[in-house]
């Protein structure tokens, strides 16, 4: 203790150094460690910065660095410093990877990622909430197979559909990885309903974006497949509901567009679209009598394929389209 506090003393008078003095007998990493040790946070995490910047201009092993970048991280995350413990702690990740310390990053990386989306404190700083994204992604790309993974996905896909956010692809396509990569998880059963909940949000009306409403579709189908008795079924029943609805809104725009520039044959297919493959909704129902009232039988059209174009095709069946 007493050869800490006269380095401590040392480093006081010459602050303008800008790195603590070196512990007598040590280097800076074995410096650094001994400050980390005695509760010198801030003095760990200053001599192993410097260390990581090369600022003290000396050569040190890959073992070394590594030491260095622990500690800093430790430090600061220890002081509150959430973003430069990250960084540290990826550093050590992606150039050290075979340290031991990295089995602890785990939990640290996530801790911090709740912080800096959720946390008070991080409310009214720019691009807080984004870097909890960037540590959540970096917790499941290098932990793929840890209890957190499906956690990490699931915070990031609740950022991007947050009202603050509404980025509801980005949201779509987290929960489809979530699902896909973690079937078991306590998140799965929702998430192909929230993938498809989201996708649904990005349309404004029929004809917006018709592929878009097949693909909603398809997760709809495949989560009510899925998880017949799930907690999400009646909302997935719901929006399967809403889903098909416009589908079939979208053929009926589509024959008024024909009937406009006096396509008969155009807007009768797009008619019959309409009738035969969303039957339970009501722009079906209208393309039905529309269709009756001018003499033609869908299934009749449906069943010769020289009278009808009716869409049968999918988007390309995606990697739960089979049972489980």
């Amino acid at each position: 203790m007493r050869t800490l506090l006269l380095a401590s003393v040392l480093w006081a008078a010459c602050t303008g150094c800008g790195t603590p003095a070196l512990i007598p007998d040590a280097d800076a990493v074995q410096s650094a460690r001994i400050y980390f040790d005695e509760g010198s946070f801030e003095e760990a995490a200053a001599l192993s910065e410097a260390v990581l910047s090369g600022e003290l201009e000396e050569t040190w092993s890959a073992e070394a660095l590594a030491e260095a970048a622990w500690l800093a991280a430790e430090a600061e995350m220890t002081l509150g410093l959430d973003v430069k413990a990250f960084k540290n702690y990826r550093t050590l990740l992606e150039t050290a990877p075979w340290s031991p310390h990295v089995v602890t990053i785990e939990r640290r990386l996530f801790e911090i990622g709740e912080r800096l989306l959720y946390d008070e404190r991080y409310g009214g700083f720019f691009d807080s909430r984004g870097r909890g994204v960037e540590v959540m992604t970096l917790l499941q790309v290098h932990f793929r197979h840890s209890d957190l993974a499906d956690d990490a996905l699931h915070h990031i896909a609740e950022f991007f559909a947050s009202e603050e956010n509404e980025e509801w692809l980005e949201a779509s396509l987290t929960y489809e990885q979530l699902f896909d990569e973690y079937p078991e998880s306590e998140w799965a059963e929702r998430s192909l309903w929230l993938a498809a909940n989201c996708r649904l949000k990005l349309v404004y009306g029929p004809g917006y974006d018709h592929n878009g409403l097949l693909k909603t579709q398809e997760l709809l189908r495949t989560s009510l497949r899925v998880h017949r008795r799930g907690v999400a079924r009646k909302d997935a029943e719901a929006d399967l509901a809403t889903c098909r609805e416009l589908l079939a809104a979208t053929h009926l725009m589509a024959a008024d567009f024909y009937a406009s520039r006096d396509r008969q044959v155009g807007r009768q297919l797009r008619l019959a679209n309409a009738a035969v493959l969303y039957p339970e909704t009501d722009s079906g129902q209208a393309a039905l009598e529309l269709l009756r009232a001018a003499g033609l039988d869908p299934d009749l059209m449906a069943a010769d394929p020289g009278l009808t174009s009716i869409d049968r095709e999918f988007p390309e069946k995606s990697p739960w389209s089979e049972d489980r």
